[in-house]
């Protein structure tokens, strides 16, 4: 785990896991460019793509991305801790407005 986005990705998935989201590292067949992990929390799913700070889409990743979100599918970029602990409160907070 060398890799900035490999280090942001783990960040990502301790903090992830100790909310009580279930996430899992995605393997793609024949797709380039699709997120790096589906995130189910109670009332959803959040694929996310990590990036290290300097990192830029891909061409593959940008076209992937605008596919899923015009399906209606959420896609969050991560490229810091912060953007990471933002993805788990939007899905916390999601989670709260489900049992209302």
């Amino acid at each position: 785990m060398g890799k900035p986005e490999a280090l942001i990705e783990g960040y990502f998935a301790r903090r992830a896991t100790d909310a009580g989201i279930m996430t899992r590292k995605l393997t793609w067949i024949s797709r380039n460019g699709a997120p790096d992990r589906f995130n189910a929390y109670e009332g959803g799913v959040l694929l996310t793509e990590f990036k290290s700070e300097k990192g830029k889409l891909s061409a593959a990743q940008e076209r992937e991305i605008a596919e899923l979100r015009s399906q209606g599918v959420e896609v969050a970029v991560i490229s810091t801790a912060c953007e990471a602990d933002a993805a788990i409160q939007h899905m916390l907070r999601r989670r709260v407005d489900m049992q209302v």
